[in-house]
């Protein structure tokens, strides 16, 4: 018969949840549960390696030939005394009081008993059980890059239009326009100055 030990390791006191900030309690009043797994023999090369490669996800599909539980003292030992050889899944479930943060032990399997020194087999195991790591939320990515400037708009500038009731401004006149008004101003007025010459030579022929 194996007797088994299971050690819940002590924790700084002053050490912290970084999710909850509440303080960590004593190492007691955890409870320990192991079931006996039914599994091929493994006083056979063959069948304990095949236990010892069990992992927990695979374990739970197995059937339970056995259940034990005990809870954890002061010093965080729950003992098992007496177990049958074989592959066992160990539970641990830290205390209920919600006062204070106990870190939650990982599942694990143990074939028992174990391989000691000399080629012997080691009848009284002592188990130190290891905490489930913290998860912590990620934390979001706050963009740094500043947005791109929008680009310039294209526009042609158009004239504006008139508003109602008023005349629109005349145009410009080069300076082709200007010399053709120039000389058309000045055939008029010498048509002007001929027609007065023949009236006073007809006026006067009249006489």
């Amino acid at each position: 018969m194996v007797n088994l030990k299971i050690k819940i390791p002590l924790v700084d006191k002053y050490d912290t949840d970084l999710r909850s900030h509440k303080p960590h309690c004593s190492v007691s009043n955890y409870k320990i549960e192991i079931s006996l797994l039914d599994t091929d023999p493994i006083n056979t090369i063959e069948g304990y390696k095949k236990a010892a490669e069990l992992s927990v996800k695979n374990a739970k599909k197995l059937a339970v030939v056995e259940k034990y539980t005990a809870t954890t003292d002061n010093e965080g030992i729950a003992a098992f005394p007496g177990l049958k050889p074989g592959a066992c899944l160990v539970v641990a479930q830290p205390p209920t009081d919600s006062s204070f943060y106990y870190p939650k032990p990982q599942e694990m399997v143990v074939v028992i008993p174990t391989s000691g020194q000399n080629d012997k087999w080691n009848y009284d195991v002592l188990l130190i059980a290891k905490f489930e790591p913290h998860i912590l939320p990620p934390v979001p990515n706050i963009p740094t890059n500043t947005p791109p400037s929008p680009p310039a708009p294209t526009f042609s500038p158009s004239s504006p239009s008139p508003a109602p009731g008023k005349l629109a401004e005349p145009l410009a006149m080069t300076g082709a326009a200007v010399l053709g008004l120039v000389m058309a101003a000045s055939v008029l007025i010498l048509g002007g100055f001929t027609l007065l010459i023949l009236a006073r030579r007809k006026k006067t022929e009249g006489k």
